[in-house]
């Protein structure tokens, strides 16, 4: 087993990839909203992600979402979350993008984000915050409408209270490698 793990560390090596390695204490993924009462947000609780650093790229990048994990505080909201993103038959919120690429002080690209059982490739940028030898930090922040993914916005308190058709996804993610 161990020979298997330095040999793909040699290849990865030679071919100039390095595998980015997260450093999930330092990083979080939060989502925020709007409602016909307040803004509302709630934070992703567990989360992975996978990718390999090669030059001014990030390739093969895989974030992996825990639907049942995001948390707003609220039991209620977060069961009316669940319910709406179809948590039972997807308790996983995936994107997956083969390259994005580094520059200017920004990381930009496009990726497939499957939502609630539907899969749609959506625009991806951010800012690069730092980017040395070892690590690289990365913020920004994704609008998505819910009802693009056929999810019906959630309502409360006898339909007094809905909550608006899209979100923000923002993330500052810290990796090393």
């Amino acid at each position: 087993m161990k020979l298997t793990t330095i040999i793909f560390a040699v290849i990865a090596l030679l071919a100039g990839q390095t595998q980015l390695k997260l450093n999930k204490e330092k990083s979080s993924i939060t989502i925020f909203g709007t409602s016909t009462v307040h803004d509302w947000e709630s934070t992703v609780n567990t989360f992975d992600i996978r990718g390999d650093k090669d030059g001014n790229s990030i390739k093969n990048l895989k974030v992996t979402m825990v639907t049942k994990s995001i948390k707003s505080g609220k039991s209620i909201m977060d069961g009316k979350t669940y319910d709406a993103l179809l948590e039972e038959d997807h308790p996983q919120i995936t994107l997956q993008a083969d390259q994005l690429t580094i520059s200017d002080g920004k990381v930009t690209g496009s990726g497939k984000l499957a939502l609630a059982g539907q899969t749609k490739t959506i625009a991806i940028s951010g800012k690069v915050i730092s980017d040395n030898n070892s690590q690289i930090h990365i913020q920004g922040a994704n609008k998505i409408d819910m009802t693009q993914y056929g999810i019906e916005p959630p309502t409360a308190m006898f339909g007094s209270l809905i909550t608006g058709d899209e979100v923000t996804i923002k993330y500052d993610i810290k990796f090393q490698y």
